[in-house]
């Protein structure tokens, strides 16, 4: 994009845009154009046509004239930046929706850290014609619009708000016409349940009122080399974001599974450098454990670096992680023995990762995206399983069940826990679980990621970390002292914080990570350091690259490089710092 940005190129190529738009290009094909030739009159009728709608839910999340125009600003920042992952191209309407409400709401954030205060509302520029709708209730339309899914949201654009014929939009869609009428039925179904929630009445009449207020004409998109610092800060956030929604889907397709289960799977480990130390145990410095699932290989490193093991897994596709004591390996399989990538009916099974031996069979059912947490005395398992996926501002949102199943006793029961809660983490007196709640762009009062405990007998859950927002948790031997990765809550960074844990509940930031996309956190069996890898992703165009695993004492000092690995899209993860094999058989 030329420094002058699209408020010259929209002059200098306005005949070339009309010429598109009399042509009868679609919003797909214009977008296409600019995917593969970085077309700028084709972006440039993206934005004449769009540019109402995304200044009108900026202008209906924030009122606040300026902040609405930063936000609409970075909409087509990120989309110029984003446009390459939008499938199908003609759902570019759907995604511009959604990313505005986020980047308004990004906006907010932006104000606040700034500790600038919201005007009140200012008027439209244009009076909206349907004035029989409040407009809050307008708002509450746009947030359950952006909470639809990608197919169900971008349906509702083309045809609901744009107007567009239905054979039409199924013909830019790539979809049958009678798929095109079931979203939208499904749509308005989930629409009028939503809205009926918040003590509102769901009409075709709402989606009008919609479609009319976008009558105001957008200031113009500015695409400058050097953005104004407060649409750079919204971009640098909505990028952010849409990072996350890209890790957790990928923990639902498998890619981060083997973290997430690993999460329940650390062996104990004391709480942090001022505890005792651990009486009479050998020094044991123990092996780090990585996962090349691209290769399907279990990699032992030793903390000086050196690569003590790699066990090339027949069944990687199936691998689930491992068992608390590191001692043997989490798989799916059929009958006591791994099954082929298209085998149905698979169980959870455990073996050995020290020897050649055939698996357990624990009987508890298996379909890919579960995650089993097990218990410390091994005899009782928690499976969670996504049962519902809703998609609010491209990130998305798993409605879990959490179900109990007993080893011995071959007997299962569903967990009474909030539906949007994931149990994560067995406590290690068994009288507890930890489990995840994912807040972001729900309720601005709790923490983007908010950590409880469970009780297992039942009872009120107990908030972790009220004052930060928390994607990683590790606890220690004791169970009471964590290693933390996140940031300070409702104050949104630019990179990840590593912060430990007390037992009291007190937080004490150890260090700070720019340009990264996440942390994983593990202690050493002897609790004496920390290992940890760092997962890199570029700002400016939201991709994953490398990725560093080192070791560090548990204040940030000491720090020791033990690997670092070519992992776009994260291919390789980093399981847990387990004890050697002598100590494993003991």
């Amino acid at each position: 994009m030329p420094t002058a940005g699209l408020r010259n190129v929209v002059d200098r190529l306005r005949h070339a845009a009309t010429r598109r738009a009399a042509a009868g290009l679609s919003c797909g094909d214009l977008l296409e154009q600019f995917v593969t030739r970085r077309d700028e009159g084709a972006f440039a009728e993206l934005v004449r046509r769009h540019g109402p709608r995304v200044f009108a839910v900026c202008r209906r999340v924030l009122g606040h004239h300026q902040l609405a125009e930063d936000a609409y600003q970075a909409v087509f920042v990120v989309l110029a930046r984003k446009a390459h992952v939008i499938q199908p191209r003609s759902a570019v309407g759907g995604f511009l929706y959604g990313v505005a409400r986020k980047a308004a709401l990004e906006a907010f954030a932006v104000s606040r850290r700034r500790k600038e205060t919201l005007a009140a509302r200012v008027p439209e520029t244009q009076a909206v014609a349907c004035t029989t709708v409040d407009s809050d209730v307008l708002a509450m339309l746009d947030e359950e619009i952006a909470n639809l899914s990608d197919a169900y949201r971008a349906a509702v654009v083309l045809c609901e708000l744009d107007g567009v014929g239905r054979a039409d939009a199924a013909r830019e869609l790539g979809i049958a016409e009678g798929t095109l009428s079931s979203r939208l039925a499904a749509a308005r179904k989930q629409l009028a349940a939503r809205l009926t929630k918040r003590g509102v009445t769901f009409s075709a009449s709402l989606f009008a009122a919609v479609a009319e207020s976008a009558h105001a004409a957008p200031p113009p998109v500015e695409l400058a080399a050097i953005l104004p610092p407060t649409v750079s800060a919204i971009v640098t956030g909505v990028m952010r974001t849409m990072i996350f929604a890209k890790l957790k889907t990928a923990a639902t397709l498998g890619v981060l599974l083997t973290v997430f289960a690993a999460w329940s799977f650390v062996p104990s480990t004391a709480p942090n450098a001022a505890a005792a130390p651990l009486p009479k145990e050998p020094a044991d410095e123990g092996l780090l454990w990585t996962f090349d699932k691209k290769a399907a290989v279990l990699i032992a490193y030793t903390p000086d670096g050196k690569v003590e093991k790699k066990l090339t897994l027949k069944d990687g596709k199936h691998f689930l992680g491992f068992t608390p004591d590191g001692t043997k390996v989490l798989f799916a399989g059929k009958h006591g023995e791994s099954a082929a990538d298209d085998a149905t009916d698979l169980t959870l099974h455990q073996r050995s990762v020290w020897e050649d031996t055939a698996g357990t069979d624990l009987g508890v059912p298996y379909q890919p995206g579960d995650q089993f947490i097990l218990s410390p005395d091994d005899k009782k398992v928690v499976r969670t399983r996504i049962a519902e996926l809703e998609i609010i501002d491209d990130q998305r949102y798993h409605i879990f069940e959490n179900r109990l199943f007993d080893v011995e006793a071959k007997t299962d029961e569903k967990i009474d826990v909030p539906k949007d809660y994931q149990i994560m983490q067995w406590a290690a007196d068994g009288k507890s679980w930890r489990a995840i709640q994912n807040n972001i762009g729900r309720d601005p009062k709790l923490p983007n990621y908010r950590w409880v405990t469970v009780p297992v007998a039942g009872g009120k859950p107990t908030p972790i970390n009220d004052g930060y927002s928390l994607m990683w948790l590790t606890p220690s031997r004791d169970d009471k002292a964590f290693l933390a990765a996140g940031w300070e809550h409702p104050f949104r960074k630019t990179g990840f914080k590593w912060f430990n844990v007390s037992p009291t509940g007190k937080f004490q930031e150890v260090a700070e990570y720019e340009k990264t996309a996440f942390l994983v956190m593990r202690w050493s069996p002897d609790g004496k350091r920390v290992a940890a890898a760092r997962y890199e992703y570029d700002p400016d165009t939201g991709k994953l690259h490398d990725a560093t695993l080192f070791t560090a004492k548990p204040g940030g000092t000491d720090v020791q490089k033990v690997a670092r690995f070519e992992d776009d899209n994260q291919n390789t993860t980093f399981l847990g710092w387990f004890p050697t094999k002598p100590a494993a058989k003991k």
